[in-house]
Formats: C-alpha cells, sequence, structure tokens
C-alpha cells in the first residue's frame, strides 16, 4: 500500500460527511475512526488513546480502564 486509501468493513454504515471530515483531516500517516460511548460490548473493537488522541492499542481485548472509544470500522492511510 504505497497510496492513499480507505479501508471499511463491509458491514460498516456510516453518513458521508464522516468520510468528507476523514478524507479533510489533519494529514495522519493512519487515521481510524472511532465512537465514544458509555459502555462497550465484548463484540465491539476497543480502542485506547494517548493523550494527544492517538491510537495506542486496538483489541476486543482491552481492560475497561484502557477503553476510550471503539473502531467504527473505517481507516484512512496517507
Amino acid at each position: 500500500m504505497h497510496h492513499d486509501f480507505l479501508l471499511f468493513n463491509g458491514d460498516t454504515v456510516f453518513d458521508g460527511s464522516i468520510l468528507v471530515e476523514v478524507i479533510n483531516s489533519e494529514p495522519a500517516p493512519i487515521t481510524v475512526c472511532v465512537s465514544h460511548k458509555s459502555a462497550y460490548d465484548a463484540d465491539d473493537m476497543k480502542v485506547q488513546l494517548d493523550t494527544r488522541g492517538w491510537v495506542k492499542h486496538v483489541s476486543k481485548t482491552l481492560s475497561v480502564d484502557q477503553i476510550d472509544a471503539e473502531s467504527i470500522g473505517l481507516v484512512f492511510s496517507r
């Protein structure tokens, strides 16, 4: 993968405005789109962020104290 690309799950449904926001976001090597919820299910792909909002870990098995968000299944690389 030597060029910009979008990767998203086949069962991911999102508003087109999210895609526009991601493409126009501040450049980063990889952008993982996340959602914040009050609780996370065992099947959620959980995300831990650092103090800058950058991804530290992505896993379904993060402990409750590590979870900051869940991946919505949309990744952008440039």
